[in-house]
């Protein structure tokens, strides 16, 4: 089975991404537990949730991502 490899990010990377990653961790988590027991609902409360995630720079955290990624393909390629 293939998993995400182990990348490597620089310093800028880690400053702007720890912060994202952390809160939006928090985030996704406590959402999961409130679509589960019904307190958040799925089709009207959907919209919401995910505004909130790409307010929460998701976007910016995927091209962090991405970046470590694609210097790790870079030196197994």
């Amino acid at each position: 089975m293939d998993c995400y490899p182990v990348v490597s990010y620089t310093t800028e990377e880690i400053e702007e991404r720890s912060p994202i990653y952390k809160d939006l961790s928090t985030y996704l988590q406590q959402a999961k537990a409130q679509f589960i027991t019904g307190e958040l609902d799925v089709d009207q409360d959907w919209d919401t949730y995910v505004n909130t995630v790409e307010q929460m720079n998701a976007g910016h955290l995927l091209e962090i991502e991405q970046a470590a990624y694609d210097r790790f393909a870079a030196l197994k390629g």
